[in-house]
């Protein structure tokens, strides 16, 4: 009888276990899949940027790139606002100023606009950075 009475408690045991086991293995699974979500917001929302930070950006291009207005007057505003984001684009991924300072002079190129002085573009780029991580400045 005694032995009968312990097959029945390893049993049970061996139940308990297996559903443990199975329990502990599900969170397992859950807890993974919230670790790699939680990484995955947090290298996402590096790259996330409003649209105040491009109007920053825009604001700072049209003061300070073209101070009096006449390179930038052929420009359509569609195309102006697209290079502005991706200079924000640019600076929220971690681009230093000479990449960005490169960026401007591609746009020049792009937009059939003369090159202005390499010293002038590493300025703005600098205030660039500035306007894109503080838009309210």
């Amino acid at each position: 009888m005694a032995s009968a009475r312990v097959r029945r408690v390893r049993r049970r045991v061996s139940i308990f276990i297996l559903f443990g086991m199975r329990i502990r293995s599900r969170f397992a699974r859950w807890r993974d899949r919230w670790v790699a979500e939680r990484e995955w917001r947090r290298e996402s929302s590096k790259y996330d940027f409003s649209h105040d930070d491009v109007a920053a950006v825009a604001a700072v291009l049209e003061t300070k790139w073209d101070p009096t207005g006449l390179r930038l007057a052929g420009v359509p505003r569609r195309d102006f606002i697209l290079c502005a984001s991706e200079l924000v684009a640019d600076i929220k991924c971690g681009a230093s100023d000479a990449r960005v300072a490169a960026r401007l002079r591609d746009f020049e190129e792009e937009l059939g606009l003369r090159d202005s002085p390499k010293e002038h573009r590493a300025a703005i780029a600098a205030q660039l950075r500035v306007a894109a991580h503080h838009p309210s400045r």
